[in-house]
């Protein structure tokens, strides 16, 4: 049964005061980290919690007496609770927003993409919201009309009616097979009507690759690349696959969800050291948990039936998750066959470092890693390209008395070292078209903290 701040109250004045302490009197803040400390069953009470809690106290100007100290109490604790209530409800509605994406993305099914990795229908969509300070390229003010292109497709904005603010608020949409023609816009003064006398933006599509929707200022330029004063405000999207787009959905959701859930375990954290002095209190806790777990909605659920290759980043094209799985299998199984007759320490190295950051998450399997994976099986194909010009002929026809068994052996070898380097360049073609769906990060060894309270204050995020 949920117990009222009364009686909260009352439970907190009779144990700190220990029925003989005025609770209106001031105290120190030593006795009453002692009496703290007593009543939590031979633990120290938490300093850094106690010191935000007094330091509260300061903040007001309030002096430190039982009372005033129970008042702050329970304003932590209320702070807390919303928060952990509030982050219950956050995590719940971000968890079927993911739900809903997951089920989009079955229903859309296998996507079928170009050569250059592009669905059909894939359309570049520009917003041209306004343009200011519309000026010749040598800098006079002037009207003007604006022309967008993009992939042999054009479209004009119509003449300004005003050099100085050209409220325009019109959609175009282009249709992209390539990706590789850069959207291009061209101011051409009304007077002249010739594109050299007034500037250009070139904006490639690259720049929209994560398909999110931007809104920003872009300055146009001349033929001669000088910056001239106008600036166009645009609204751009370029959604080139809906699967990635869902996918990358995902991914943000489930980080916003872990970082959610973070945050509520710290937030318990403080509930918890906040009740651990007072028994009467810590039985509500322990009824409270015991609520949450057979409610319908149980955050801890999901973490334990993660699949196990769940780090591995899902491409637009889900058969490269796999292939590059598989490609790990081979690397490390050839390497290690390498390694009876031949020292490939460097193939093994990074075949292994692929195993952990799969499997255990460490190093974290990011675009940081997966950079110096490239460059590790680029350096080990030279070394081996080196070893084969000079060992091949050597090993393979050499002669011995021992009725040739090191022969085979080392012909074997010969064979294995151009089964690696095949291996190693289907490695890296894998790893370059998923390379997009790795996350980002600087550090790939950098642990995530263990810190129950995850740096963050009682009285602040809470």
């Amino acid at each position: 049964m949920q117990m009222s701040e009364n009686e909260k109250r009352n439970i907190l004045e009779t144990q700190l005061s220990e029925g003989s302490r005025d609770v209106n009197a001031t105290i120190s803040d030593t006795d009453l980290l002692q009496v703290l400390n007593k009543k939590n069953q031979g633990k120290p009470f938490s300093e850094d919690l106690y010191a935000q809690l007094t330091g509260q106290l300061e903040k007001t100007g309030t002096p430190l007496t039982i009372r005033n100290f129970v008042d702050i109490w329970l304003q932590a604790e209320a702070r807390l609770v919303n928060s952990v209530n509030q982050l219950d409800g956050e995590i719940q509605a971000q968890g079927q927003e993911k739900e809903d994406l997951i089920e989009q993305k079955k229903k859309i099914g296998e996507e079928q993409l170009n050569a250059y990795g592009i669905m059909n229908n894939s359309q570049l969509v520009v917003t041209m919201r306004s343009v200011e300070a519309i000026t010749r390229a040598d800098g006079t003010p002037t009207n003007a009309n604006f022309l967008l292109s993009c992939e042999g497709q054009s479209a004009e904005t119509g003449n300004s009616v005003d050099p100085n603010l050209f409220n325009i608020n019109k959609t175009f949409k282009f249709n992209v097979k390539t990706g590789t023609d850069p959207l291009i816009i061209n101011l051409i003064p009304t007077a002249s009507n010739d594109p050299k006398d007034g500037g250009y933006i070139q904006i490639p599509l690259t720049q929209l690759s994560d398909q999110e929707r931007i809104n920003q200022m872009f300055t146009f330029q001349t033929e001669y690349n000088h910056l001239m004063e106008t600036n166009a405000n645009l609204d751009l999207q370029w959604v080139y696959s809906n699967v990635k787009m869902l996918n990358r959905g995902i991914k943000n959701l489930d980080e916003g969800i872990q970082i959610k859930r973070r945050n509520k375990e710290s937030a318990e954290a403080y509930i918890e050291e906040l009740y651990s002095p007072f028994p009467p209190l810590k039985k509500t806790l322990k009824q409270r948990e015991k609520t949450m777990a057979t409610g319908p909605f149980n955050p801890n659920t999901n973490m334990v039936n993660e699949k196990q290759f769940s780090k591995m980043p899902e491409s637009t094209h889900s058969i490269f998750s796999k292939l590059l799985l598989y490609a790990i299998y081979v690397y490390f199984f050839i390497a290690f066959l390498l390694s009876y007759h031949r020292c490939v320490f460097l193939d093994l190295l990074v075949a292994l470092l692929f195993f952990s950051s799969v499997l255990l998450n460490n190093p974290k399997l990011i675009k940081s890693f997966v950079n110096k994976v490239i460059a590790g099986v680029v350096l080990a194909m030279l070394i081996d390209v080196v070893w084969l010009i000079f060992y091949t002929n050597y090993w393979w026809n050499g002669t011995y008395q021992d009725s040739f068994s090191l022969l085979y052996i080392r012909r074997i070898m010969v064979v294995l070292s151009y089964v690696i380097m095949a291996v190693r360049v289907f490695v890296l073609v894998v790893l370059g078209v998923a390379y997009n769906d790795f996350g980002t990060g600087e550090d790939e060894f950098e642990a995530e903290t263990d810190s129950r309270y995850q740096n963050q204050q009682v009285f602040g995020q809470y």
